[in-house]
């Protein structure tokens, strides 16, 4: 859904007025300090990116579109093959080769423990029957070597570890081995928001209030107002669980 950027910003301030504290809006007006709307403008983009980031893949069906192209399989191994995404892609919603016996919600980071096992001949990961999705940084596209001295990923994605300025993705890797007649099926991602020349902004119907308080906790926090941070982010944890 299409909202204007005022009408997020009142109801962003209305979560501010029923949870923060009135001494952590003393200092906003003053001529050194950005106004209120500026803040609360300024942390839009933010919340709406870590709210996609974070919610359930089903709470995305509404802002979720279509990845076009086709899969280019490596000269190297026929059971890797790569897809171009788009440059606003921000999340896999889901995707599902033609010969899959499930669709996938989740593409794991190329860092993941689960890459090496993945691209090997011999490994039970990357087959017919248990496929997997990596997502690849920008860059140009290389073989995995035997080993790795990445750290692997660790921690549940949540609204207070997401990262909303990651290297910007532009390959997904799709492990598991090509049918002569294999096509993609389902393929849909989540766009980055952006703010429109016409000062709108495009969030899901199920997102919306969560991004009202989210953004409403960054500027919290940036007020320095702990104990009013606290109540909208665990107001928005509660608005994004299944």
């Amino acid at each position: 859904m299409e909202t204007t950027l005022s009408t997020l910003i009142e109801d962003i301030r209305v979560a501010l007025d029923h949870n923060m504290t009135s001494t952590a809006l003393t200092g906003i007006g003053d001529p050194d300090t950005l106004s209120l709307d500026e803040l609360v403008e300024s942390k839009i983009i933010d919340a709406s990116v870590s709210v996609i980031l974070a919610a359930p893949v089903d709470m995305l069906s509404d802002i979720a579109a279509n990845i076009s192209g086709s899969v280019t399989y490596s000269i190297h191994s026929p059971k890797i093959g790569i897809l171009n995404l788009p440059p606003d892609f921000l999340r896999l919603v889901a995707f599902k080769m033609s010969s899959w016996p499930y669709t996938l919600y989740q593409a794991l980071d190329y860092t993941s423990p689960e890459y090496i096992p993945a691209h090997s001949p011999y490994g039970v990961v990357g087959t017919k029957d248990r496929p997997l999705l990596f997502l690849m940084p920008g860059g140009t596209y290389a073989e995995p070597e035997n080993d790795s001295g990445d750290e692997p990923l660790s921690g549940e994605v949540s609204l207070e570890n997401v990262a909303t300025g990651s290297v910007a993705t532009s390959l997904l890797e799709i492990c598991c081995p090509s049918g002569s007649n294999d096509s993609v099926k389902i393929a849909k991602y989540a766009k980055r928001p952006v703010i429109t020349g016409s000062s709108s902004i495009t969030l899901g119907s199920q997102l919306y209030r969560p991004t009202v308080y989210y953004a409403a906790y960054l500027v919290a926090q940036a007020l320095q107002d702990v104990e009013g941070a606290s109540r909208l982010l665990e107001i928005c944890n509660s608005l994004l669980k299944r």
